[in-house]
């Protein structure tokens, strides 16, 4: 399990998304006031400035994005459902971005002349996920050709 290369690619996957729960994605100007947009909700920087605006369906995603190539990393004798879990991880990825629009685009509806200051390299965390889901990909494949050609020999 542990000695298979995918598998610290998929531990790598897990860490940086992982991370995503913890930093912010942007940082919002509004009114002379500062938030930072993070996984869970929109939080206040400066003194004042409360909003409740909270972004469970970004959360949930995370935790989702995050969970799945954890537990992928124990199905090693079940490999092509490795390979379709690491590709649905690769689509959840995309799909964070999408939904990072959908709530960033709503923080602005909401808060009508607020403009985004900053962008915080995590969002390129996804982005790197999804480069090591490819990886583990080939690399799960690798095994099962492997595999197979052992079970040929017998």
């Amino acid at each position: 399990m542990i000695q298979r290369i995918q598998t610290l690619f998929l531990i790598a996957v897990t860490i940086l998304i992982g991370i995503l729960l913890f930093v912010p994605f942007a940082t919002v100007s509004f009114e002379d006031m500062l938030y930072q947009f993070k996984a869970d909700s929109l939080a206040g920087l400066t003194e004042g400035s409360e909003v409740n605006i909270m972004f469970w369906p970004l959360f949930i995603l995370i935790v989702i994005m995050m969970l799945i190539p954890f537990a992928t990393i124990f199905l090693y004798k079940k490999r092509l459902l490795q390979v379709r879990l690491c590709v649905f991880s690769s689509i959840l990825n995309a799909l964070f971005y999408v939904l990072f629009y959908f709530e960033l685009s709503t923080v602005l509806k909401v808060m009508p002349g607020a403009i985004v200051n900053y962008y915080y390299p995590a969002l390129a965390a996804p982005l790197c996920c999804i480069v090591l889901n490819i990886i583990s990909i080939k690399k799960i494949m690798q095994d099962e050709i492997l595999v197979k050609s052992y079970d040929r020999i017998r």
